[in-house]
């Protein structure tokens, strides 16, 4: 994991971005709850942190988990962040989407730092390891961190000036994230597909007897 906390950078900015449309409160939690696993393997002193639960399979049942959890206690939810002049209803559908959500950017951010991960279980493959270098994948949980504090203080300035609740997203930034969006999700496609392994047997030529030579499927697994 990037340190637990690393995680509320991307949740927050997304979520004020994407304001009323994501519901923050439940991205928030859902995007740090995922670490409830390694602290708990720490304390089995297993041999890996993160396991079953930092997959995309085990993000979507924490996700249910914790839409389940926050569904109920909405009300209290909503007193609580109106403190901070955000006002804002959601529906069970949306928490539901939004905790998967953020269960899935965790896992995404994990999956570039840590070897042991299997995000796409029950496969045993992980496209993203290594793509970006841990410092860049910390600077940007860092930057978004600033950047959804800068994003907050705008609007709820502007709110507290207006008497209203932090404002809407506007159209021009919605177009512009798309954009990043559609690329981030077309590299790691890209990524992805190219880290898929080819069961078509390979050849190497033998250079002492110049004639081909079919190397076993686990050699190229090892390799790959």
């Amino acid at each position: 994991m990037p340190f637990t906390p690393f995680h509320l950078g991307p949740a927050l900015l997304i979520g004020l971005l994407f304001f009323p449309f994501l519901d923050l409160v439940s991205l928030l939690v859902s995007s740090v709850i995922v670490d409830v696993e390694p602290l708990y393997l720490m304390t089995q002193h297993a041999p890996y942190l993160h396991g079953f639960f930092h997959s995309y399979i085990g993000g979507t049942i924490i996700g249910i988990l914790v839409a389940t959890g926050m569904y109920p206690i909405r009300s209290w939810l909503q007193k609580i962040i109106a403190l901070f002049g955000i006002l804002q209803r959601s529906s069970f559908h949306r928490i539901l989407f939004t905790s998967i959500l953020g269960a899935y950017s965790h896992i995404l951010l994990d999956s570039f730092l840590y070897g042991e991960m299997k995000p796409f279980y029950p496969w045993d493959f992980n496209p993203f390891l290594n793509a970006v270098s841990a410092l860049s994948i910390y600077g940007f949980c860092s930057i978004s961190f600033i950047l959804g504090l800068i994003i907050y203080a705008y609007r709820a300035t502007r709110g507290w000036r207006t008497g209203k609740s932090i404002g809407l997203t506007t159209s021009p930034v919605r177009k512009m994230l798309i954009i990043v969006m559609v690329t981030v999700i077309a590299f790691g496609l890209w990524l992805l597909m190219s880290s898929l392994p080819f069961w078509e047997p390979k050849l190497r030529v033998n250079l002492h007897h110049h004639r081909p030579v079919r190397l076993p499927q686990e050699t190229f697994l090892r390799l790959g």
